[in-house]
């Protein structure tokens, strides 16, 4: 009895030795499963961390340059602020100028009325006084004119010559006055002025009386005559 009592226990006793054998065996599969799905999970933790982390460093980065953009976008907002006061205080400056310009304009306005008046009454005035001066070159070339006229004959009647000296300066020269002499040349210079008036320059040799002939050419304006005498003034110094 106790031999099979002994059989029973010992099968009994192999049966849970095989089957804790197969439950370690199960539990260390278990174990290893569970290890292993540990490991994955904990590398997939790690992956989510460093990729949060890097996330985090990006993001960190981006917020640094966006807050740099922020502070130079705020700086560029002054400046530009700044910029647009300067332009405003520069308008109002040139507004005031233009106001102060305009009242000036204003101001002298009649003045320059009063003084292009007075500019066309001038002009008007010059414009006879040239007309008046073209007229009395025109009489001055016409008198140089006539006393010229006669050169041929005077000269060949009286041994008289004209020579033109300058600008409506005559010379006349006399010959045929000294019996001793006939080509001995006596002679005076005349010159009509600004104001139509005979004068003598030059008379060599002098002579007396010429203040009063010339009164009577100015007055008379026979210049032949002026002449004629001017000889008998040289013939009375023989």
């Amino acid at each position: 009895g106790f031999s099979k009592t002994s059989n029973a226990s010992w099968k009994k006793m192999e049966q849970l030795r095989k089957r804790s054998q197969l439950l370690h065996e199960e539990v260390t599969q278990g174990l290893t499963r569970l290890t292993s799905s540990c490991a994955d999970k904990s590398r997939s933790v790690d992956k989510l961390v460093k990729e949060h982390q890097n996330k985090q460093r990006n993001d960190e980065d981006v917020l640094r340059t966006l807050s740099q953009q922020e502070i130079q976008y705020k700086q560029r907002a002054n400046e530009i602020r700044n910029e647009e006061s300067q332009e405003v205080e520069l308008l109002k400056s040139k507004m005031e100028q233009l106001d102060l310009l305009k009242e000036q304009a204003s101001s002298v306005t009649p003045e320059l009325k009063v003084l292009r008046e007075k500019y066309e009454s001038e002009k008007e005035n010059l414009q006879q006084f040239k007309a008046v001066l073209q007229e009395k070159e025109k009489a001055n070339a016409y008198r140089v004119a006539e006393l010229t006229k006669g050169v041929q004959y005077y000269k060949e009647r009286l041994g008289l010559d004209f020579q033109r000296v300058g600008d409506n300066r005559l010379r006349v020269v006399f010959t045929q006055i000294d019996p001793d002499q006939p080509n001995k040349e006596f002679w005076f210079s005349v010159h009509v002025n600004e104001n139509d008036v005979y004068q003598i320059e030059d008379c060599v040799p002098a002579v007396g009386g010429v203040s009063k002939m010339l009164d009577e050419l100015n007055t008379n304006n026979n210049f032949s005559s002026f002449v004629q005498a001017m000889r008998r003034k040289f013939k009375e110094r023989l």
